[in-house]
């Protein structure tokens, strides 16, 4: 009895593992589909930062600024979950967007 529990135990813990770690590209594959679908380019590869999960300061800067230039707040404290998304096109070309709370920010000039 203790040794079926124990082993549903490590089951559950280790799928709440891999469910958590999931997130980050989860949202890298949103931004990537939801670039693709605002400007048309072939995104190549796309990759999300967790705004207070080690994020440089230099990229705290960068979705502070594609917030401000949006019209939305540019104080990364006053969202839930913030995303710096480095979207790499096929032509080589690099472009940041965020996603605050599950809004897809786009830089500016840039559909959304």
């Amino acid at each position: 009895m203790w040794k079926k529990l124990l082993a549903l135990s490590l089951v559950l813990i280790l799928a709440l593992s891999f469910a958590a770690c999931g997130g980050d590209g989860d949202i890298a594959e949103e931004a990537s589909a939801a670039w693709s679908e605002a400007t048309g380019d072939q995104v190549k590869s796309a990759k999300a930062e967790k705004y207070g999960s080690g994020m440089s300061e230099s990229h705290q800067i960068m979705a502070a600024f594609i917030l401000k230039r949006n019209d939305r707040d540019s104080n990364l404290e006053a969202y839930k979950e913030v995303f710096l998304v480095t979207i790499v096109l096929e032509t080589g070309e690099e472009y940041g967007m965020v996603v605050a709370d599950g809004e897809m920010i786009f830089p500016e000039n840039i559909g959304g």
